[in-house]
């Protein structure tokens, strides 16, 4: 039977087919950032616009479908487009990122605007230099002036007001006078006109308020207790995880010779209220369960060997990871954690996260993970720090020097523990990287480590 790896949270992977030595399989290909991206169809359906490579940065260039004539590209010196969607058929907002500095190096974006020919480029949100300001895109206003609503943390950090932004002059103003308290969440309607705020009341509670009309007056639609966190879903595990798409994490592994297995454990979103709500409290349990179910089911339709197993994931993944490792020692061979958690009462007493104060962590994360107080056992049964004694496979592990999501305390803990404890542990730390590997040579750096440390670990006894 084929040796087996499986990954948790981002990935999950089974057995090894005919794999490939890793020194003859080029991680280029695979984590190199893509020349060309995003293409978007203008509201017409008469132009196209996207990613391409100008001058060694990504540009946004626009083509007319009928003539296929480009405009000349809109390109951010100091940083490569990250993101862009039309205003109108004549008019594009974008932002930027440096592709050419580590995620934890970025210091913010601006928004930036441009015709499709290229011309009339302005700046409409400066870059601040923080990466505490939040812009997001609301919606286009279908009037017929080019302007588009945006929600900002200008005033505040931890709340956002929206401002109707002129894509031809730069020209933004104030759009929510009169807003209905403290608001984290604003929606728009089809035609770009904002009706929906979600706002933080008292003692954590929080109201979802709706207008029938920009002239008419918010009304309280729902009120709601924290124990209700079903609209506040922050970050992994309650994300969606696998699609029908590329994924160069999945790609690798099977070239390397492994069968792939990405599981959408309890939590999930997509999947229905049960599926997400399941998961309340179910870190190292239930949650765990799913991934155990999953490499079971690869043993019985005989795709992996269940004495040749191994687990990978980031963020969340990379907790499931340390907490599999833990809670059945016997199961895995190895594992590969980046950027993971690794004690949950780290994620509420590290003050430095950007997440420490948010409402998720004040509120919510008690029910949903659970509370130090009342849930302090559980929190200890399923924190793989506490539990590191258990601990017996050979681990990687990964962070980036500026995580403000997961700092790598979390991981230099963990590693400090497995090493007093004689267990072998493969660490590597990059300095200029946050949630997540940005800078290519990172990425190569890394998943080179990866195909290394599985090989060496899987291989046959």
């Amino acid at each position: 039977m084929n040796r087996a790896l499986l990954a948790a949270g981002v990935l999950a992977a089974a057995s090894v087919l005919a794999a490939e030595p890793p020194t003859q399989v080029a991680v280029e290909p695979f984590f190199k950032h893509a020349d060309y991206g995003a293409f978007k169809l203008s509201p017409s359906g008469k132009h196209v616009a996207g990613i391409v490579p100008v001058g060694g940065r990504g540009a946004l260039v626009a083509v007319e479908l009928a003539t296929r004539k480009p405009g000349a590209p809109a390109i951010v010196r100091e940083g490569d487009v990250a993101w862009f969607e039309w205003v109108t058929d004549d008019r594009l907002v974008f932002t930027i990122i440096d592709r050419q500095f580590g995620g934890g190096a970025q210091r913010g974006t601006g928004l930036y605007a441009v015709k499709r020919d290229g011309a009339e480029f302005q700046i409409l949100v400066r870059p601040t230099g923080s990466t505490l300001r939040n812009i997001q895109f609301l919606a286009a206003l279908h009037d017929g002036s080019g302007d588009f609503h945006i929600a900002a943390t200008d005033a505040n950090p931890r709340f956002r007001d929206v401002y109707r932004v002129s894509t031809e002059t730069g020209r933004r103003s104030l759009a929510s006078l009169g807003k209905p308290g403290d608001v984290v969440r604003w929606l728009a309607d089809r035609k770009g006109i904002v009706r929906i705020a979600v706002a933080s009341e008292a003692n954590g509670r929080m109201r979802t308020y709706w207008r029938a009309s920009e002239a008419q007056p918010w009304q309280v639609l729902e009120d709601y207790a924290p124990n209700e966190p079903h609209h506040y879903v922050h970050g992994g595990p309650w994300v969606r995880g696998a699609t029908w798409a590329w994924h160069d994490v999945a790609a690798y592994l099977a070239k390397l010779g492994y069968a792939v297995l990405e599981p959408e454990f309890r939590g999930s979103l997509g999947w229905g209220w049960k599926h997400y709500r399941a998961s309340f409290k179910q870190w190292g349990r239930a949650m765990q369960d799913d991934l155990d179910d999953g490499m079971d089911w690869l043993v019985r339709q005989g795709t992996a060997d269940p004495k040749r197993a191994c687990v990978m994931g980031g963020s969340y993944g990379g907790y499931a990871v340390m907490m599999g490792l833990a809670r059945n020692p016997q199961r895995w061979r190895c594992g590969v954690n980046f950027i993971g958690v690794t004690d949950i009462n780290l994620m509420y007493d590290v003050t430095w996260s950007d997440n420490s104060d948010s409402f998720f962590m004040r509120f919510a994360a008690k029910e949903m993970i659970g509370d130090q107080l009342g849930d302090a056992a559980q929190l200890a049964e399923t924190s793989p720090l506490v539990q590191a004694a258990k601990i017996k496979a050979p681990v990687l592990m990964a962070y980036g020097a500026n995580d403000r999501r997961v700092p790598p305390v979390h991981g230099q803990k963990m590693r400090d523990e497995l090493t007093a404890r004689g267990v072998p542990v493969a660490w590597v730390v990059y300095a200029d990287e946050g949630h997540g590997f940005l800078l290519q040579e990172n990425r190569f750096d890394f998943y080179k480590r990866v195909a290394v440390f599985l090989e060496r670990s899987l291989k046959s006894e």
